[in-house]
Formats: C-alpha cells, sequence, structure tokens
C-alpha cells in the first residue's frame, strides 16, 4: 500500500539504533555469526543482560536535539533476541535480569519527544536457519506482537532477508499476506522493501556514493559515523575509524541533493549509552540542521538547473546543489566558496529575488539559462559547514 504524502516526505533526517545482547561482547552486531559462537553459548549472554532501565530517554532527545524527526529501534537482530515481550520464546529482554520491555520504553520515549516511531525487525534468526518453519512462525507471531501492544507505529523496518533453497523471501514469509496482516492492525504504517516485496520506501545502506535507488518513489539512506562501508553497526569497544562530523553533515546534504532521508546510526553500549563521540557527532549536526530547518525540512530534488529534465544529482555548478520546496529553491554551497560572484551555467526558471543571510543579492539572468549572481561576500561570513541561498523563482 503506496502513501501518496506523508511524514516521511518531510522528516529528511532520522536515527537510527541498534542495540541488542551482542553489545556484551562489544565487536559489533553480527559477532555470534562472524566468531561461530555456537547458539547455546550465545544464549547464556542473557543472564547477563541487566543494563539501565530507560535508556531509550536518552537516545531520543538526542535525537529531537538534533533535529531528528523519527527514530527506528532495533526490537529484534538476527541473533533472535527480542528487546520486547514475547510469547513466542523466552529468548527476551523480560527473561532477563533487566526484565524490561525496552520497546514499551522506546516507544513511550518517541512519543513524548516528538518523534515518530520506527520498529526495526529482522525475519532472520541464526538460532533457526535449520528449523525454517519455526522462523516463519517466530516472524508472524512476533510481527503480530510488535504491532499489537504499544499503539500505533509508524514504520516497520524489515531487515536480515533470508529463505530456504527454492523459495523466494517473498514466498518464504509469505510476504503479501504478512504485510496485510500488518496494515490490518496499523492502517497508517510504512513498511520498507526488505521483506522481497515492493514498500512504501526503498533504503540502501553504507553506500558513500549516494543515489536514488533505481525506481524508488521514495528513499532512505542507513549509515553507520564509522568511516567505512563495514563498519559495525551494533556497539564496537575500541572503535578506530570514524566519520568526521563534518563528514556526517555530508551524508545528509548528498541525501538531500537526491531526495532522500537520512537515518544515522548509534551503537549503544551495554548499559544502553551512546558512545561520546558518537553524541558529540550528533550535536555538531544538529546545530546546523537546527540553524537551517528551513533548507532541509519538506524539500525535495529538483532538476531546475539540470539541461536534462528528470536528471538530479550534481545539478548547479562547482561549488554546490539545489533542492526545491514549491517555487522557492535553495542552493547549498557543498564545496568552496566562490567569493563575491558566481555563475550557474543553466536555470530553467525566471528567478524574482535571491536572497542570503536576509540580504538580496543582485543577479543577472540570460535567455540561454545561464545566471550570474553577484553581492556576496569575498570570504565566507560565518563558520558555517555550508552556506546556502535562497532562491525565489515565477509561479
Amino acid at each position: 500500500m503506496f502513501l501518496e504524502k506523508c511524514w516521511f516526505d518531510e522528516a529528511k533526517l532520522g536515527l537510527f539504533i541498534h542495540w541488542g545482547l551482542y553489545a556484551l561482547l562489544g565487536h559489533g552486531e553480527w559477532v555470534m555469526k562472524r566468531d561461530g559462537i555456537p547458539a547455546e553459548e550465545y544464549a547464556a549472554l542473557m543472564d547477563r543482560w541487566a543494563p539501565g532501565k530507560n535508556p531509550a530517554e536518552e537516545w531520543c532527545r538526542a535525537a529531537a536535539e538534533c533535529g531528528m524527526k523519527y527514530a527506528v529501534f532495533t526490537t529484534r537482530h538476527h541473533d533472535g533476541f527480542a528487546l520486547f515481550r514475547s510469547e513466542f520464546d523466552n529468548f527476551n529482554s523480560l527473561h532477563s535480569p533487566a526484565a524490561c520491555d525496552y520497546v514499551e520504553d522506546f516507544v513511550r520515549a518517541c512519543r513524548k519527544y516528538g518523534l515518530k516511531i520506527g520498529l526495526y525487525y529482522s525475519i532472520v534468526d541464526w538460532r533457526f536457519v535449520n528449523e525454517p518453519e519455526t522462523m516463519k512462525n517466530e516472524v508472524w507471531m512476533q510481527l503480530k506482537e510488535l504491532m499489537s501492544q504499544y499503539g500505533k507505529i509508524d514504520m516497520l523496518w524489515y531487515d536480515g532477508s533470508w529463505h530456504p533453497e527454492g523459495k523466494t523471501t517473498a514466498e518464504f514469509f509469505e510476504s503479501e499476506k504478512l504485510n496485510a496482516m500488518i496494515h490490518l492492525l496499523q492502517p497508517e504504517i510504512m513498511i520498507n522493501d526488505r521483506s522481497g516485496i515492493k514498500g512504501d520506501f526503498s533504503d540502501i545502506e553504507g553506500k558513500n556514493i549516494i543515489r536514488r535507488p533505481e525506481g524508488a518513489d521514495r528513499w532512505e539512506l542507513c549509515m553507520t559515523m564509522g568511516d567505512d562501508d563495514f563498519s559495525y553497526w551494533g556497539y564496537c569497544r575500541h572503535s578506530v575509524f570514524r566519520k568526521t562530523p563534518e563528514q556526517d553533515l555530508m551524508l545528509l546534504l548528498h541525501t538531500l541533493e537526491n531526495g532522500g532521508n537520512l537515518l544515522l546510526n548509534v551503537s549503544p553500549d551495554p548499559d544502553g549509552k551512546i558512545p561520546e563521540w558518537q553524541t558529540d557527532a550528533l550535536k555538531s549536526l544538529g546545530r546546523w540542521v537546527n540553524a537551517h530547518a528551513e533548507h532541509i525540512y519538506s524539500t525535495e530534488a529538483t532538476d531546475i538547473a539540470s539541461r536534462k529534465p528528470g536528471v538530479f544529482g550534481c545539478v548547479g555548478n562547482s561549488c554546490g546543489f539545489f533542492t526545491r520546496k514549491d517555487a522557492t529553491h535553495y542552493f547549498f554551497y557543498l564545496y568552496a566558496w566562490p567569493g563575491a560572484e558566481f555563475r550557474i551555467p543553466y536555470f530553467r526558471a525566471k528567478v524574482e529575488k535571491i536572497t542570503f543571510l536576509g540580504k538580496d543579492l543582485e543577479f543577472q539572468q540570460a535567455e540561454n539559462g545561464a545566471l550570474i549572481v553577484s553581492g556576496l561576500p569575498e570570504n565566507p561570513p560565518n563558520d558555517d559547514w555550508c552556506n546556502v541561498l535562497t532562491f525565489i523563482t515565477e509561479k
């Protein structure tokens, strides 16, 4: 069920939270698989699971202060440990020393801070790869629990596409029927496309070259704060390769340029605390986001400066790119500051006014679409990472 227009189109920025039993080992969310830990040995970690009662308060406050509009929480990763009340089996946080339903805490904190609620759920469970029917039953039962126990949920974020030999993911899990059940329980929910069928949005991960997925009506980029495509999503005790705050902003800007949303990941430690280097990065990003709210939310990609209609991406000039909101276009100086004057080789619409920091700029627009803008300071007027000009066009 494709939603024609919804909150996702306006949000632009969200927080991904990878947290689970794997945090105790401090080697990322795939440690059970990568280290070959037997299921029985891994399950014993549950006896050590005793974090603070409500880390979601910190997560959601950090997201809201960064200007994020939604959050997505890993209710269960591929290891099968559920962070919610489940009747399917006892491998969940209610049966650990913590005796806590962390999804309930997360949902409550999201509502407190005005965030849309996203629940991540892995449809693969490494414990049951040799018991496919058990895995399938688990998915159906636990998703029904997640969609029934917490009030309105805004997003379901599938992960872990898996299927036994001879079937596709969609065939094995009966994804059409599964999503129909979910829509009966949550009529307005958005669902991604990782169950093997088309969803309300597509998502890509770990890509530093950012482009809209082919054929996607709406899309999202999810990324870690690690500085490579193979960085851990879950807690890593000694994380070395880290993006700078400027690199995090670059991800957001390229995503805006291509009309998507950025879902930026944090990896809380065993106590549920976000590592300090990640909270510092969120604060730095948040300063820019909150100062440029007008230029971010509800914007979309535009081909206004492309000679070929429908071509998005790097359109503008050597310094930056455009986005749009109705008849207003925003020019992001993503790269070098141009000096007092700059040139847009081609601009399709007639420009009525150009402003920067509340000041009207002079401009000349030729019949061939070339646009020369003048009156800027020779040097950037502040220490902003990326300055933005506003172009008002004829309606």
